[in-house]
């Protein structure tokens, strides 16, 4: 109970004399936002304190209701001893209600001395700054959050390129085709658009995120790779969404694409024009015989003269590619690195590793990387 007293007055104390040491100003883009709509935050601290030299940290506090970014702090000193540093973050809140966002703010305060006494330690002697550590915590910032009346993929403005190869390839010939997911707000890197497509062999060969400076703009890219021995179709891709710009759903699709496969004709595995052989004479079938032996003979002769290793190449010991499946670490790395080589012996594997990713069969990666190593 002592303890507990002690420590609420240690806070209390803290708080009312850190009050005298800064002020701060907080701004939100938006206090009542949907479910994973972006919402820019920017927290201002300022020294109130001139005589010392000032600096503040600022931590936010673990909260599974928000997903938080920094984009970036400022620290402007306009005056002496006059310290303005911003925060700007951008945060999704996750679920709806009401729900508090809070921070830890360390400030630190020394003397011009202490400062100069730090900075003219050598890379031999580190000498600690002479401060006083002040732990505050900032009041909570408190948002609505308002529910989505549908489930949706995506929140924001955004919008979906598809393409492909081609609209025809041969039996067993590879075809490719990327999505590409673009735009502003919460993107759900999980979402995978393409169900499986019935008597296709469907690749799922990489997906790839990235944001743009700030996170102002987001870009999700999946990539597939389908094999069939006969015509398929490509079908329509649908991906839910929410402008809380506009505060409205609407959907992204894609085009269905009809993909003609076309099959080698026997005709074409056979020569169509009849090549009978020309007459020749004796000496012409001898010397089928006799070059040879007359070239195995010179070959011998070159191989024992002492130049010998001058004209020898030796063979150059290929790694590949047992190292690179010993370095794979998951199911789609192995995929991908299968996929680029042209091994009809692989195809197995390649089979039980695309029903282990896109069709959630149990595969162990262990054991099929040990039999790719005995091959």
């Amino acid at each position: 109970m002592k303890k507990l007293l002690g420590s609420l007055f240690l806070l209390l104390f803290e708080t009312l004399s850190g009050s005298s040491l800064y002020e701060y100003d907080i701004s939100l883009s938006n206090q009542n936002p949907y479910v994973k709509e972006s919402v820019n935050l920017t927290i201002t601290l300022k020294q109130k304190d001139k005589s010392k030299v000032m600096f503040f940290l600022l931590t936010p506090i673990k909260n599974s209701n928000f997903k938080l970014h920094l984009l970036g702090t400022n620290t402007i000193n306009k005056t002496y001893h006059d310290n303005t540093t911003t925060y700007r973050y951008i945060l999704y809140p996750l679920s709806d209600g009401e729900h508090s966002l809070d921070f830890n703010l360390t400030i630190t305060q020394s003397t011009d001395k202490g400062v100069e006494k730090f900075y003219t330690g050598n890379r031999d002697v580190i000498k600690p700054m002479s401060a006083k550590y002040t732990k505050l915590q900032l009041k909570p910032i408190k948002l609505i959050i308002k529910k989505l009346s549908q489930n949706v993929d995506m929140i924001g403005e955004f919008k979906l390129d598809f393409s492909h190869d081609n609209t025809y390839i041969n039996s067993y010939e590879q075809l490719n085709a990327t999505y590409i997911l673009e735009g502003k707000g919460y993107i759900n890197n999980n979402l995978q658009p393409l169900p499986p497509i019935k008597n296709v062999e469907t690749f799922f060969l990489s997906t790839s995120s990235s944001k743009s400076v700030f996170l102002k703009k987001s870009k999700l890219i999946h990539k597939y790779a389908f094999i069939s021995d006969k015509n398929f179709t490509i079908p329509s891709v649908d991906i839910k969404c929410f402008s809380p710009k506009q505060e409205k759903f609407y959907t992204l699709s894609s085009p269905k694409v009809f993909i003609t496969v076309r099959s080698k004709d026997e005709a074409e595995l056979v020569d169509t024009v009849d090549n009978y052989p020309t007459k020749i004479d004796i000496f012409e079938k001898l010397s089928r015989y006799i070059e040879p032996i007359i070239f195995l003979f010179i070959g011998f002769i070159i191989g024992k003269i002492s130049f010998k290793n001058l004209f020898k190449i030796k063979p150059k010991k290929v790694n590949f590619p047992h190292d690179k499946i010993k370095k794979s670490n998951t199911h789609r790395e192995l995929l991908q690195l299968l996929l680029t080589i042209d091994d009809t012996k692989y195809k197995p594997y390649i089979q039980k590793l695309n029903s282990s990713i896109y069709k959630s069969k149990t595969v162990s990666l262990k054991e099929i990387k040990d039999e790719l190593l005995k091959l």
